[in-house]
């Protein structure tokens, strides 16, 4: 198969990393070698890891333990959706079997967190208006009577993860402060409660 390039990868990881010992980003010389026979390694399309993606396993933890060479990458899939995490992904990589087999090692904190919001005084915001009868953008009103909060108004721009926790404790706030003032929870709305 390429017999060669597994022989000139195993010739540089014993050249170039001592057994056993884990070294904090992969020698360029075996990242080089590494990605000359990646597409032959059974198991190495696992997860959408393609030949590129090698390149981030320079600045992470690596040890060679022959015949297995374990690297870690970090992965970005999920900041597409708005996570401030990658996911660090390890590979075993056998140079015998030729295989390369995947495995979690949790996350990495990508970008800071958004700051901490107090949603007490959006709750109380939203209560007041609906209190009051206020024609307010952020208390939407159907037709049928039930009311609900206009979460993309009254919560700040953010992740979509940060933006689902923030509504689900909004929620939490709401249901006590509208009963006290003679509204009950119906699903996503608010329904007045009945005299």
């Amino acid at each position: 198969m390429r017999e060669k390039e597994i022989d000139l990868l195993r010739d540089a990881l014993n050249e170039h990393m001592p057994l056993g010992e884990t070294l904090a980003g992969l020698p360029g010389k075996v990242l080089q070698r590494l990605k000359g026979v990646w597409s032959a390694l059974a198991g190495s399309d696992e997860s959408n890891m393609g030949v590129g993606k090698l390149s981030r396993a320079e600045s992470e933890k690596c040890k060679w333990d022959p015949p297995v060479l374990t690297i870690a990458v970090e992965r970005h899939g999920a900041t597409v959706l708005g996570s401030i995490n990658g996911d660090l992904q390890g590979w075993r990589i056998n140079i015998d079997h030729m295989t390369a087999k995947p495995f979690s090692m949790g996350k990495r904190r990508l970008r800071p967190a958004a700051p901490r919001l107090d949603l007490t005084p959006l709750a109380e915001k939203f209560v007041e208006a609906v209190r009051r009868g206020l024609d307010d953008p952020c208390v939407r009103r159907l037709k049928d009577g039930r009311i609900q909060p206009a979460m993309k108004i009254l919560l700040p721009e953010a992740a979509k993860e940060t933006h689902a926790g923030r509504a689900k404790k909004l929620w939490g706030l709401l249901d006590p402060l509208m009963e006290q003032v003679g509204w009950e929870r119906d699903g996503y709305f608010f329904r007045k409660k009945p005299e």
